[in-house]
Order: structure tokens, then C-alpha cells, then sequence
């Protein structure tokens, strides 16, 4: 399972769907993965993760880059 949610997470497979992954990073010892993705919407991201839900918990959070927040005046 976990070679497949890897090449799940590759690059070109992403861009299939309209993702592009930004970055992703785990813990060492923990269970615990953060992927930093782009999309045009938010349901494209909630496809794209819908196969780690079978390995538990999927949280999918709305973000925005620094420069945007700069940009806004709010840093």
C-alpha cells in the first residue's frame, strides 16, 4: 500500500489532476504526512487525497502563500 500512495504522491501523477505539489514532509516515528498542494479548487484536492483515507485520517486545510499575505498588508 504504501509504494502505491507514493507514486500516488509523485509529481506527474499530480499534475493529472490538476495538482501541483508544492512540498511534503513527514516526522520520523510518527504516522503523520503534510503535502502542501495548489489547485484551482478545493475538490480537486479532496480526489486527489481520497486514497489515504484508507490509511486514516485525510485533513485537508485552505492555505494561502506568504507573499500573498504580505501582499495583503496582514504580516
Amino acid at each position: 500500500m504504501g509504494a502505491m500512495l507514493l507514486q500516488h504522491l509523485s509529481k506527474d501523477n499530480a499534475s493529472k489532476s490538476g495538482i501541483n505539489i508544492q512540498a511534503s514532509a513527514g516526522i520520523e516515528g510518527q504516522h503523520t504526512l503534510n503535502v502542501i498542494l495548489d489547485a484551482s479548487d478545493s475538490q480537486k484536492v479532496e480526489e486527489f487525497m481520497a486514497p489515504f483515507s484508507k490509511m486514516g485520517t485525510v485533513e485537508v486545510l485552505p492555505a494561502i502563500t506568504c507573499e500573498a499575505i504580505v501582499a495583503r498588508g496582514r504580516c
